[in-house]
């Protein structure tokens, strides 16, 4: 599959996505609109779906990148080389790795968030108290939409091939991942 078709399927995927953050958002935000109108079994509904798939769907992401970050620690899988896999993946002509510690932190950092996602939505036995992992909720938010909405600046003097995906792929999923986090944490806070 070649980026093209990749990057297109990836975007209708994010469209598929971001309908259901429209309705997360609506539903978490306490919009009356929909009972006035009478509609409060399509609110349930929305509801029922942002405190069970929007929480799974971001863990069961976070996971598998973090779980992919396991991997290029001590490999450039998919990539045939090291060459190849700092243009696509770090944007850099070097081919040099990024250091194993900081890409072992990385994945730990986005599995650390698919456990703190399932904390708050009470998926998982709780550790801590709850304001604090309605904090760290907030703050996994802010730091995917920092990547997502600042990643295009990474685009600046960065390979080709780092640049194609990163507009159309890392950063759109990081904004994605960004706004489910959000969903999550309001959603959450409002219980």
């Amino acid at each position: 599959m070649d980026v093209g078709t990749t990057a297109i399927a990836v975007v209708g995927e994010a469209g598929r996505i971001g309908i259901g953050i429209g309705i997360g958002i609506a539903v978490a935000l306490g919009t009356r609109d929909a009972e006035d109108r009478g509609t409060k079994h399509t609110e349930l509904e929305a509801l029922h779906m942002v405190r069970t798939l929007v929480p799974m769907v971001l863990a069961i992401v976070l996971t598998a990148i973090g779980l992919l970050h396991f991997i290029w620690a001590f490999s450039y899988w998919p990539m045939k080389d090291a060459i190849t896999f700092t243009k696509t993946f770090a944007g850099t002509y070097d081919g040099k790795m990024p250091p194993a510690p900081i890409t072992l932190l990385v994945g730990l950092a986005l599995i650390g968030g698919a456990v703190l996602t399932l904390m708050v939505n009470e998926s998982l036995p709780a550790i801590g108290p709850e304001w604090l992992r309605l904090v760290g909720m907030y703050g996994l938010m802010v730091v995917l939409l920092v990547r997502g909405l600042g990643g295009y600046f990474m685009n600046s003097g960065a390979a080709v091939e780092f640049q194609q995906l990163n507009t159309v792929l890392y950063s759109p999923l990081c904004v994605v991942l960004g706004s489910l986090g959000g969903i999550v944490a309001v959603a959450a806070s409002r219980r």
